[in-house]
C-alpha cells in the first residue's frame, strides 16, 4: 500500500506486507524522522494513532525514544520462550541484559541506526568496569539477536550493524574430582542432590536433566539394568535436548538408582516429572548450588564442568564413544543416524563398564546406607 498522503508536517502511515502499521513523524526538535510499528485493524484506526503519537512527540522538549532496549528485550525474551529456551537461562539471559546493555543504552533510541562505535564503547565500558570478554561477547550476541529480531517482527527499520566479537581464550578445561563432588554434594539443598549426581555421573545437560518426565523412566526402572529414554522433542513439538535428538542413559550406579528411589516414594503423584521439589518440577537451581560451591571452598568450579568429568570418565572406562556421545548427548547427526538402533542396549553396556570403573575408583557413598540397601540389595 503507499505512503498515506496527510498535511505536511503531520507525518506519514503506511500498511506493511504483515498487516502492521508503520508510522513516521519528524518532531521540530529532531534532525531525523521518527518511525515505529503498530497493530491496527484498518486505516482510520492507524491514522488515528498517528495524531496521538504526533502530538505526544510535539510536546515533548527534548530527544524521544521511538524503540527502546525494553522493546528489543521484550522481544528477544518472547523469541527464547517460543524457541522453549530453559526458564532459568531466560532469566538470567533477561537480568544480565537489563542490568548491564539496558543501563548504557537506556536512552537510546534505536529506531535510528546502530553504529560500530556505539557497540565499540560499550565493549569498553564493559571491559574497564572488569567484565570477561567472554561475557562480553555474551551480551554483544544477545544485543545482535535484539537488533535482528526487531527487524523481523518490523519494530525496525534500520540495518542490523555488524557486531564484532572480542577474541577470547575461554576454552575450559576444568574437572570435578570425587573429592570436590562430596564437598559440594554435602552442602547442597536435599532436593537438588540427585541432580548434581547425575550431572556428575553421566555427564547429561542440567536443562535436559530437570526436563526428565517419570513416564521416560517407570517402563525401564524396574529392569535389571534400568535406563531414561529421553525423546528429541516433546508430544507438543517442545524441545527436550539442545540437538532436538533423542538419547538413552543408564540408570548404572548404586547411587543414582538409590535416589531415585527415594524420589518415587517421596514424589507428588500428580507431578510428572523425576526433578520435583515441593510438588512441582524443579527448575531454578542456580542459587543452591552457588551456595554449596562457595561453602565448600570451591570457587573456580562450575555445573558444566560435570560434563567433562563425565566424558573424561567414560574414556577411562573404555566405553567406546559412540556409546558415551549416546549417553551424553554429544551427537553429530552422522552418529545419530549410525547409532539410534540398538541404543538402548549401547547405553546398559556403556553403564555397566561405567559402573565397574567407578566402583573401582572410588567407595559407594553420600546416600544413607539404609535407604541404599533398600533399592540395591
Amino acid at each position: 500500500m503507499a505512503m498515506t498522503k496527510r498535511t505536511y508536517g503531520t507525518g506519514t502511515f503506511r500498511q506493511l506486507p504483515s498487516g502492521k502499521w508503520l508510522l513516521e513523524y519528524r518532531p521540530k526538535w529532531s534532525t531525523k524522522r521518527l518511525s515505529k510499528t503498530i497493530e491496527a485493524p484498518n486505516k482510520k484506526v492507524a491514522e488515528h494513532a498517528l495524531s496521538i503519537w504526533v502530538t505526544e512527540l510535539d510536546a515533548q522538549e527534548g530527544p524521544a525514544v521511538a524503540v527502546s532496549f525494553r522493546q528489543l528485550l521484550e522481544v528477544l525474551i518472547a523469541d527464547m520462550r517460543l524457541n522453549d529456551r530453559d526458564g532459568e537461562n531466560i532469566l538470567h539471559v533477561a537480568r544480565r541484559s537489563k542490568k548491564h546493555l539496558g543501563a548504557f543504552f537506556a536512552t537510546f533510541d534505536f529506531s535510528r541506526p546502530l553504529k560500530k562505535s556505539d557497540v565499540k564503547r560499550y565493549a569498553a565500558a564493559r571491559l574497564k568496569e572488569g567484565a570477561a570478554r567472554a561475557t562480553i561477547n555474551r551480551e554483544l550476541a544477545a544485543l545482535k539477536r535484539m537488533l535482528r529480531l526487531g527487524n523481523e517482527e518490523e519494530l525496525l527499520c534500520v540495518p542490523v550493524p555488524k557486531i564484532e566479537l572480542l577474541p577470547e581464550n575461554n576454552v575450559r578445561t576444568g574437572f570435578v574430582d570425587e573429592a570436590a563432588y562430596q564437598l559440594i554434594l554435602q552442602q547442597l539443598p536435599a532436593h537438588q542432590k540427585m541432580l548434581w549426581a547425575f550431572a556428575y555421573r553421566l555427564g547429561v545437560r542440567k536443562g535436559e536433566l530437570l526436563k526428565i518426565r517419570l513416564e521416560w523412566l517407570l517402563p525401564y526402572w524396574h529392569l535389571e539394568e534400568p535406563y531414561i529414554k529421553i525423546p528429541g522433542y516433546d508430544e507438543q513439538g517442545h524441545r527436550i535436548t539442545k540437538s532436538g535428538k533423542p538419547h538413552t542413559i543408564p540408570v548404572h550406579h548404586p547411587e543414582l538408582r538409590t535416589y531415585v528411589a527415594l524420589a518415587l516414594s517421596q514424589r507428588d503423584p500428580k507431578c510428572p516429572w523425576l526433578f520435583q521439589y515441593r510438588g512441582k518440577r524443579l527448575k531454578n537451581v542456580r542459587t543452591g548450588f552457588e551456595n554449596a560451591r562457595e561453602a565448600a571452598g570451591l570457587d573456580g568450579l562450575i555445573f558444566h564442568d560435570t560434563r567433562r568429568t563425565a566424558v573424561r570418565r567414560m574414556e577411562d572406562a573404555g566405553v567406546p564413544r559412540r556409546e558415551a556421545m549416546q549417553i551424553t548427548g554429544h551427537r553429530t547427526e552422522q552418529v545419530y543416524k549410525r547409532y539410534d538402533i540398538g541404543a538402548e542396549s549401547g547405553a546398559v553396556d556403556a553403564g555397566k563398564r561405567l559402573r565397574d570403573y567407578e566402583l573401582q575408583q572410588q567407595p559407594l557413598s553420600v546416600v544413607d546406607t539404609a535407604e541404599r540397601k533398600e533399592r540395591v540389595n
